[in-house]
């Protein structure tokens, strides 16, 4: 990063921003969560939704949950984002899933959706259109 360039993660306080990564593929985690922290995120993790809900409820710096939709336990990424929103209405959303937007259930209004696999770059686009930031900023 050169000398003036801000991050994408960088918030107005210079503080990274927080993200909430929900992912139950270990590896997929993995790759996130260093694609994230490239950006200049700071990265929470859980690895199913009620853990997620438990970090939301504890931590009101996450401003953004980034969650795959398809996960175990019961509980789904679109119902993660209804149950998170009830807690926290202005949270932002962004779900990701490998499997073709006709494969899964209606996304509900107020979250925003990345299929898998994605470029860093498409992720970095995506989480700073959800938090009204300029693109032009990059993690170079």
């Amino acid at each position: 990063m050169r000398d003036g360039d801000t991050r994408l993660g960088d918030g107005d306080s210079g503080a990274p921003t927080k993200v909430l990564l929900v992912e139950d593929d270990p590896d997929v985690q993995a790759m996130a969560i260093e694609s994230l922290r490239f950006l200049g995120y700071s990265v929470l993790t859980a690895d199913e939704g009620s853990a997620a809900l438990e970090i939301l409820t504890r931590d009101p710096e996450i401003e953004v949950l980034f969650t795959d939709v398809v996960m175990p336990k019961g509980m789904s990424g679109v119902d993660l984002f209804r149950e998170a929103r009830r807690i926290r209405p202005e949270l932002r959303v962004l779900l990701a899933s490998g499997y073709a937007r006709g494969q899964l259930p209606e996304l509900p209004e107020g979250c925003d959706f990345i299929p898998k696999p994605y470029r860093v770059e498409d992720l970095g686009k995506r989480i700073a259109t959800l938090l009204g930031r300029s693109q032009a900023a990059t993690a170079s």
